[in-house]
């Protein structure tokens, strides 16, 4: 089992100098390959979980550089290239943590203390933590380059946003104004009811329970990319009953993804559930439990926003058989 061993460093470099705002994107590439929010399968012995970040995509090239998107603080790193985000990097920035995963190597300033802790204490992993405010770093300094450490697929550019207490994260695209990816659509393509698969152009499907259990299968596209959406609703008979809304997740909940996605999820099809027991910071509306039992014939409405306003919606009626 690998160790975890913790480090504190002071390195004295530079202090005193107050944070900026945004000023760059942490990649060449300013449109995203995977969402905030995305549901991701059970690999490297972990559960299945949310993705707390967003990706900018590096063609599957290691080396690309990874700059700080604003001005900070770096006050940890993590050496371990099995972990779920591999090489790391944590800046304290003026309103939040940004963190840059999944590196092949550090910036110049860290790769040095990144390679002797790596001879002194081969096979485990190490977290590097520094004394708050005694590294700064500038909006645009390289923070690493691109790899395919950790539980990753292909080299690319992860980044993470969090709140000053480190408890919850925070969709960065409203944040860095991500640009709306060229030929993006919002597709529905398949409603669940009780298990049973319908397409969403039907008109009419058929219930028994007094309750249906509804999912729908929803996601933006663009090219080749697949990516989830932001917001899915569902109306019934006009009222709101049940809303997802991707714009923070609470780092407890960070393995609570099957409470949101159902069954046959993957990296690139998303089942989401409309119904939940579980009160998570996802779930902006649930009021099943003011329905005792639906009528025998009503109007549903699922609608599905993207991250920049699109939407599409689809009406069918269910009806008790």
């Amino acid at each position: 089992m690998t160790r975890i061993l913790t480090i504190m460093l002071g390195l004295l470099l530079f202090v005193g100098i107050t944070a900026a705002e945004i000023l760059y994107f942490p990649s060449p590439q300013t449109v995203v390959s995977s969402g905030f929010g995305e549901f991701r399968p059970s690999s490297s012995g972990l559960m299945p979980h949310f993705h707390l970040g967003v990706d900018f995509p590096t063609y599957a090239r290691e080396g690309v550089e990874i700059k700080s998107i604003g001005d900070g603080y770096v006050y940890k790193i993590e050496i371990d290239e099995d972990s779920i985000y591999g090489y790391t990097v944590y800046v304290k920035n003026k309103n939040f943590i940004s963190l840059y995963a999944h590196l092949s190597a550090f910036g110049e300033r860290f790769q040095a203390i990144a390679e002797s802790l790596k001879r002194e204490f081969p096979d485990q992993r190490v977290e590097v933590t520094f004394p708050e405010g005694e590294i700064f770093i500038r909006a645009g300094e390289i923070i690493g380059y691109s790899g395919r450490t950790g539980d990753v697929l292909a080299p690319h550019c992860h980044l993470e946003l969090r709140d000053l207490e480190n408890k919850t994260a925070l969709n960065p695209i409203p944040v860095l104004n991500v640009e709306k990816p060229d030929g993006l659509k919002v597709v529905i393509d398949e409603v669940r009811i009780d298990g049973e698969s319908y397409p969403a152009t039907s008109d009419i499907i058929p219930f028994k329970s007094d309750i249906p259990k509804i999912e729908v299968s929803a996601y933006l596209t663009y090219g080749t990319t697949v990516i989830n959406p932001y917001e899915v609703a569902l109306k019934i008979d006009g009222k709101e009953v049940y809303r997802i809304s991707f714009d923070t997740i609470r780092l407890s909940e960070f393995t609570s993804a099957y409470e949101v996605y159902g069954k046959g999820s993957t990296y690139r099809k998303y089942w989401f559930k409309m119904y939940s027991s579980e009160p998570l910071s996802v779930i902006k509306t649930n009021a099943w439990r003011d329905i005792p039992k639906l009528p025998d014939r009503v109007q549903v409405d699922v609608i599905v926003k993207s991250f920049w306003d699109d939407v599409k919606k689809v009406q069918f009626e269910l009806v008790r058989r």
